[in-house]
């Protein structure tokens, strides 16, 4: 007999419920970037998902100076696009 209140289903089903509101959410790409107040960034991935999981083992350093070359990389390639359309005209 249970005693009164909540049933064992009602129960389970607030538990449940709770558990899948505590999970990590993840944005659709595996990753979040998070601004943080100072206007610094924050970067959260699940450390099992495929996509992501070469950052595990990274420093804030590390990760930084690659988001750093990647940046400096694509204006480079903007740059020479740039003048070689220029150039073409």
């Amino acid at each position: 007999m249970e005693p009164q209140g909540l049933s064992i289903f009602t129960r389970y089903v607030t538990i449940q419920i709770l558990i899948r509101t505590m999970e990590k959410q993840f944005h659709e790409s595996g990753l979040n970037v998070i601004e943080n107040s100072d206007g610094s960034f924050a970067f959260e991935w699940d450390p099992n998902d495929e996509r992501w999981k070469w950052l595990n083992g990274l420093t804030d350093d590390q990760i930084k100076t690659i988001i750093e070359d990647t940046i400096d990389k694509k204006i480079l390639l903007e740059t020479v696009t740039h003048e070689f359309e220029r150039h073409l005209s």
